[in-house]
């Protein structure tokens, strides 16, 4: 399909000596030359910078333990029930980890965001003083002109 002319794209289907290939030889070669490109894709994709991006073409391994049917997980005995990861680790501390014990780039944001919370605050006091000063002293002037 998306071929106009057939015999010339046949031709590049050809042995050493010349001779044509047959359908199977065809198809032989040609996932031949499709496992090349990805094989040659991967390989480019592994190199330098590329080998964070391609990860979720990379090939995964064969899976240790085979999937479980719904209806295998209802037939499970009561008895053996898998524990949790509250079960296995316990439950969260109280006071979870704060701005200022978090490290790497979360702790810096979180505390770059405090730091801006503190400061807005800061400034919305300072202006509310302004304010209180400048009617203050109008009041004064309004009590003296009068």
């Amino acid at each position: 399909e998306g071929h106009n002319n057939i015999p010339q794209t046949l031709d590049q289907f050809r042995h050493a000596d010349g001779t044509r290939m047959d359908a199977d030889e065809i198809a032989n070669d040609h996932e031949r030359r499709v496992m090349d490109m990805r094989s040659n894709k991967m390989r480019r994709a592994k190199r330098g910078l590329g080998s964070f991006s391609g990860m979720s073409t990379m090939e995964l391994p064969a899976p240790e333990m085979t999937a479980v049917s719904a209806r295998a997980k209802g037939q499970r005995s009561s008895g053996a029930v898998a524990p949790t990861a509250k079960d296995l680790v316990g439950a969260a501390p109280a006071d979870a980890q704060t701005a200022s014990n978090s490290k790497g780039i979360a702790g810096w944001l979180q505390r770059r965001s405090q730091e801006q919370q503190e400061e807005q605050m800061r400034k919305n006091e300072y202006w509310t003083q302004v304010m209180q000063k400048k009617d203050a002293e109008k009041a004064a002037a309004a009590q003296a002109a009068a």
